[in-house]
């Protein structure tokens, strides 16, 4: 399984195959059955290309929402890779929308307060859908096609423009604590640049993607795949990938600078980053943390 996430009373978990699985509670013992997407093949909305991903599920409305994901050469391009919504209460699933002149979906991030879902959207020389979109809980339903939502361009990039080519990995919230609460944390999918920052507030289709944490110029050429934050203390903590020397870094507000704080094999294989009770949970890795300090 590459993903996990709790929603409505159940536990679901992405396969990387692209496949879904529900649970019948959160008793122990639970039980879990298959409520996959049909494939196009099968007169459903799942591409057959489309595998899953960590940061692949979020929740918002009583919905679970899946992002399309593939992997070279098996690309889902020129279609338009899509964000699939799954009504949990009536279990049918949709198209939510669709991301034309874009690769693939990386990663989905609800904010339950706002009732919003943000979707980054990737790569680099596919197009101007890259960035981030957004929808609102009241949109869901209100797109062209039959059952479709409504989403919209929330960043702004530009080809030529300066840093508007930068689009993230995975996102989250910023918590109270943090230096942009309510905000986008966002991990960088473009080498050169660690962290990157994206306001909540705006207009959409004119929100930049504004790095943070930028390195020097001798640095590895390096992407970060994972962020996440205590929100007791606004540290955030990223960990990076395409390295020769990858690593898991934390920064403190205001986020100007960085420390690395362990080092990892390059071929390691490593999961959305959690912080609960005081410890970071990283793939099979397990950090203590404390205090005002990473």
């Amino acid at each position: 399984m590459v993903d996990l996430i709790v929603a409505e009373g159940h536990v679901f978990m992405l396969a990387a195959t692209g496949n879904l699985l529900e649970s019948d509670s959160l008793d122990p013992g639970l039980a879990f059955q298959d409520v996959s997407a049909p494939t196009t093949t099968q007169g459903g909305p799942r591409h057959l290309a489309a595998v899953g991903r960590p940061y692949g599920l979020a929740s918002m409305a009583g919905s679970i929402f899946q992002g399309e994901y593939t992997n070279a050469p098996n690309e889902i391009y020129p279609d338009a890779p899509r964000v699939l919504r799954y009504d949990i209460a009536a279990q049918e699933w949709h198209v939510s929308f669709s991301v034309p002149h874009a690769r693939h979906i990386h990663s989905l991030v609800a904010d339950d307060q706002g009732g919003t879902l943000f979707v980054s959207v990737g790569d680099a020389g596919f197009g101007d859908g890259i960035g981030v979109w957004r929808l609102d809980a009241n949109q869901i339903g209100q797109g062209d096609g039959e059952n479709e939502d409504q989403a919209v361009k929330w960043s702004d990039q530009q080809a030529g423009q300066e840093y508007r080519e930068n689009y993230p990995v995975d996102m989250i919230v910023g918590g109270p604590q943090s230096g942009f609460p309510g905000d986008l944390f966002a991990a960088s999918d473009r080498p050169g640049i660690h962290v990157m920052h994206l306001s909540t507030e705006q207009t959409d289709g004119e929100v930049p993607i504004e790095p943070l944490l930028v390195l020097p110029a001798e640095a590895p050429r390096e992407t970060v795949r994972d962020v996440t934050e205590d929100r007791s203390t606004g540290i955030l903590y990223f960990w990076t990938a395409e390295s020769p020397a990858p690593g898991l870094y934390a920064s403190v507000a205001p986020y100007s600078t960085e420390q690395k704080v362990w080092s990892y094999a390059a071929n390691i294989t490593l999961t959305r980053a959690a912080v609960s009770a005081g410890f970071l949970m990283l793939g099979n890795e397990r950090f203590k943390i404390s205090g005002t300090n990473p």
